[in-house]
């Protein structure tokens, strides 16, 4: 009975702590239940399992850091910086923005949208981990169009677009002759699919 009661309550504290999953419908999150496991989850019902529910220190920061991130990037980066998870660098919050679950692809396009040096430098330490050898043009840009939205102006599409082009073109040598004429390309697809 007490042992019940002092899981259950555990389970009500960690499902109101539960991530919401990006509202992309087609996000290959979607559909993933983030909540802690409930008694019927588990092989026992004691107090024995508590432990195994509980999150590291790190695990929580991340976790906080995800739903901070999902209402304001910069604020998250120095939530993220303040408790240790990552250093200053671009490249450790472009490595936390790769390898974290439960980011809002929208607001990932919006960060890597704006003109600023940190959040450009950031996008292409993001890009540097994607491999488009030997891919289309089209293919590379569904490869990296799976992990954030583009965002909605057309200064801040033409910023990532020139960053994916930067990376297409050097991870493809010989494919096109200037970096522009991927930049024109995965522009002219982008405006076409807007058009459609």
């Amino acid at each position: 009975g007490e042992a019940k009661g002092l899981e259950e309550d555990y389970v009500k504290v960690e499902e109101k702590d539960a991530l919401t999953v990006d509202e992309d419908p087609r996000s290959p999150l979607s559909g993933v239940s983030t909540e802690a496991p409930t008694a019927s989850h588990t092989s026992r019902g004691s107090a024995s399992v508590l432990p195994s529910l509980r999150m590291s220190g790190v695990e929580r920061v991340r976790k906080q850091g995800t739903t901070r991130f999902n209402l304001n990037p910069r604020k998250a980066r120095e939530f993220l910086v303040t408790n240790g998870l990552i250093s200053h660098t671009p490249s450790d919050f472009a490595l936390f923005m790769l390898h974290t679950e439960g980011l809002s692809k929208r607001k990932m396009g919006e960060f890597f949208g704006k003109n600023e040096d940190f959040n450009q430098q950031c996008l292409a330490d993001f890009l540097s981990h994607f491999d488009f050898s030997e891919m289309t043009l089209d293919d590379a840009m569904r490869k990296l169009l799976q992990a954030f939205r583009l965002p909605g102006e057309a200064q801040q599409i033409d910023r990532i677009l020139e960053a994916f082009a930067a990376r297409y073109f050097e991870t493809n040598p010989g494919v096109f002759s200037h970096q522009d004429t991927v930049f024109t390309l995965a522009f002219s697809c982008i405006m076409l699919n807007t058009d459609l």
